[in-house]
């Protein structure tokens, strides 16, 4: 990685956090597609792997202005969390 003898713009900062959020998913992705099937040690360890990446991911996508996935709601509630609350009266 490149020195930067300046410290990051704002902008700058947030393409980090966007990749940040990105690389997050990804990992996050990946993970649950080990968990399937029973409880064995590696699902128990890939469980915790993906509660982590869906923390760090969903920590910088908000703090880069939660357009790289959503907010945190997004992350841990999955796309369809908003509605659900706008249908119950909760927006």
């Amino acid at each position: 990685m490149a020195k930067h003898e300046e410290p990051l713009n704002a902008e700058q900062l947030r393409l980090v956090l966007q990749t940040i959020a990105r690389r997050a998913d990804v990992a996050r992705q990946t993970i649950w597609g080990v968990i399937d099937g029973e409880k064995d040690e590696l699902n128990i360890v890939a469980e915790a792997v993906a509660c982590i990446m869906t923390s760090i991911g969903a920590m910088a996508d908000c703090a880069s202005g939660a357009t790289t996935l959503g907010d945190a709601d997004y992350w841990n509630h999955g796309p369809r969390f908003a509605e659900a609350g706008k249908e119950l009266g909760h927006d």
